[in-house]
């Protein structure tokens, strides 16, 4: 258990320590999962999704918030230019990953093993003024 919990934390880790040197900018928003015609939540909780198939098509919506310092950042960000970076992980490693997604759904091109749990993240790419940064 922890030789698995290493891998997971050295590649979550890695990735989290670079973002926040370099890349990440703090945006306020509300992240959620949506349901598609492939993954569908499990007794009414959005969080929990559920699919018959081996590669699901994938949903999430964004709700930009103005509040606090960073709301200068928030007003120059065009919704519709936000690009997503998807990962998605099984409890010992990443299984899959798509980068530069446009628009807030993504069918997974590979068919993911059967009858296992999954957990999957998004990360929003923002271009303001020129300079792209990652959200969290």
């Amino acid at each position: 258990m922890w030789r698995e919990y290493r891998n997971f934390a050295r590649h979550y880790l890695g990735r989290e320590i670079s973002a926040a040197l370099y890349e990440r900018v703090a945006v306020s928003n509300e992240l959620a999962p949506r349901k598609t015609d492939t993954a569908k939540p499990a007794k009414k909780n959005v969080w929990k999704a559920k699919s018959k198939v081996r590669n699901p098509a994938l949903a999430w919506e964004i709700d930009i918030l103005d509040t606090g310092a960073d709301s200068d950042w928030a007003k120059r960000i065009d919704p519709a230019a936000i690009t997503w970076d998807l990962e998605i992980y099984d409890h010992r490693r990443p299984v899959y990953s798509a980068k530069q997604i446009r628009g807030l759904h993504h069918a997974i091109g590979t068919p993911l093993e059967a009858c296992k749990s999954y957990y999957w993240t998004v990360r929003p790419n923002y271009r303001v003024d020129g300079v792209a940064r990652n959200g969290e």
